[in-house]
């Protein structure tokens, strides 16, 4: 038995089987990965997704497993990345931000270039790869357990800055979408 599924678009409804809904969908993000100007953008978006789920796996494995803290402590680690992601949009809110907006009005009858919003990458950027060796080489048990929190904390710093640099970056990364559905 066929699952259909109908999506409406509109005064016409379109009627397609599960098969071709997956068949349109995974040629699509193909296409789109070929074509589409903002792939790069989108790749760079799959490889910090990437990074935040291999931390959701190397967290238990280091605290619980390596350095013997119980679940409950385990969770709390979790909040390193959070205060992360916090200590980034309080940078990018009152210092980033603001050195953008000073440009936007000394600038104000022509457009800002975009590269003025990537200012938080180049601080960002390598401290990425600081924050990756930095938990790696300190995630053994003879090394004191707040080095890894403060590298997870930079991580979570870094992981955030790479969100804040686009307005539009999450809703680029539903562009695969049928039209419609697409966040414009």
């Amino acid at each position: 038995m066929l699952a259909v599924i109908t999506l409406y678009v509109g005064p016409l409804t379109i009627i397609r089987t599960f098969r071709a809904v997956l068949l349109i969908g995974s040629y699509r993000s193909f296409v789109n990965l070929k074509t589409d100007t903002s792939s790069p953008l989108v790749q760079q978006m799959s490889f910090i997704y990437g990074i935040v789920y291999l931390l959701f796996e190397a967290i238990p494995i280091v605290f619980g497993g390596e350095h013997g803290l119980n679940a409950g402590e385990t969770g709390l680690i979790f909040l390193a990345l959070l205060l992360g992601g916090v200590t980034a949009v309080v940078i990018y809110v009152f210092y980033f931000n603001k050195k953008y907006m000073a440009t936007h009005r000394a600038m104000k009858p022509t457009p800002v270039p975009p590269e003025q919003r990537l200012k938080p990458l180049f601080y960002s950027a390598p401290a990425l790869a600081i924050a990756f060796f930095w938990f790696a080489f300190t995630s053994y048990p003879s090394i004191s357990i707040w080095s890894p929190i403060f590298a997870i904390w930079l991580l979570g710093v870094c992981i955030l800055c790479e969100f804040l640099r686009h307005p539009r970056s999450f809703s680029l990364l539903v562009s695969n979408a049928d039209p419609p559905l697409a966040l414009r």
